[in-house]
């Protein structure tokens, strides 16, 4: 290759290369950031849990959202042989770059584990929508990826509110793309089994679950304390996750990166051999050249 197209190719290049390597300090930024978020929220809505299980214990406080577990085991068998209870899930998908499929396991689980005449779904992303479409699942709320912001836990909180007594669900499960879980998904409801599997075993020690309640003065009632405790852990839970979803997608693109700086750093090494090479070559012709010139003037 004429070293003139080398020179525009390694410029070339060395452009690309400031540019990926400006994303990659972006991600190791919004990584930092998105890790101090899902510490807060893990924690906040693990010790929501724990203070709602505490009191429902203490108290004999009933709510919906949590498990009919001080039933005795004969009503809870007779309660599921005459109810129908039905499941909600939550779907997020986000905007995938450098044309990878992270989310085709998710969904073969989905397949796998929700029943189309019991399940109802929340979609966030277009991804999500346009596969419970396909596949027949009834979608009861769907969000854009515009609509994904700071509030979104919010809404979505408040949808589970209103739709777990009115349609008698049973478990409210959430499904993202995280290496924390491939093949089950995230359970929020009923409180009782709230699990975010291995996100947050290194949170768990830095828990306190003994809280003495009789020593604690509550405004203006338990009742309320207890219904606002709720709120919050629902709110903390979903943003857990939301944010989880965030973060492996910023750990995704920080490896992509990583990948693509390795491969130009390779190929700028191999074009500047190119044109040493083409310049030695060119003060080989030029050094040939001169002793030619140099024979026939003596001659």
């Amino acid at each position: 290759m004429h070293i003139k197209k080398l020179q525009q190719k390694l410029s070339s290049l060395q452009n690309i290369s400031l540019k990926v390597n400006n994303e990659k300090n972006i991600y190791l930024i919004n990584i930092i950031k998105l890790n101090q978020k899902l510490s807060f929220f893990i924690n906040n809505s693990l010790s929501n849990k724990n203070n709602i299980v505490l009191m429902r214990q203490k108290f004999g406080i009933k709510n919906e959202l949590t498990s009919n577990i001080f039933l005795p085991k004969g009503f809870q068998r007779l309660a599921r042989f005459f109810q129908t209870h039905r499941e909600l899930w939550i779907y997020l998908t986000e905007e995938q770059k450098y044309g990878t499929d992270s989310y085709t396991r998710y969904e073969k689980t989905i397949l796998a584990s929700a029943r189309r005449n019991v399940s109802d779904f929340i979609v966030i992303g277009k991804r999500a929508k346009q596969f419970c479409e396909e596949n027949k699942f009834n979608i009861v709320k769907s969000f854009s990826e515009e609509e994904c912001d700071d509030h979104l836990a919010e809404h979505i909180a408040r949808i589970i509110k209103i739709l777990y007594h009115q349609n008698n669900y049973k478990n409210v499960f959430f499904v993202i793309n995280s290496n924390k879980s491939y093949d089950r998904p995230f359970q929020i409801l009923p409180i009782e089994k709230f699990s975010l599997g291995e996100i947050i075993h290194e949170f768990r020690g830095n828990l306190n679950t003994e809280k003495d309640f009789e020593n604690f003065r509550i405004y203006p009632n338990i009742s309320n304390y207890f219904e606002t405790e709720i709120n919050i852990f629902l709110e903390n839970a979903l943003n857990s996750l939301i944010v989880e979803s965030n973060f492996y997608k910023a750990k995704i693109g920080l490896v992509t990166t990583n990948r693509m700086i390795k491969e130009i750093d390779e190929e700028l090494v191999k074009i500047n051999k190119k044109i040493l090479k083409s310049k030695r070559e060119k003060e080989i012709e030029e050094i040939v050249l001169i002793t030619r010139n140099n024979k026939n003037f003596s001659v």
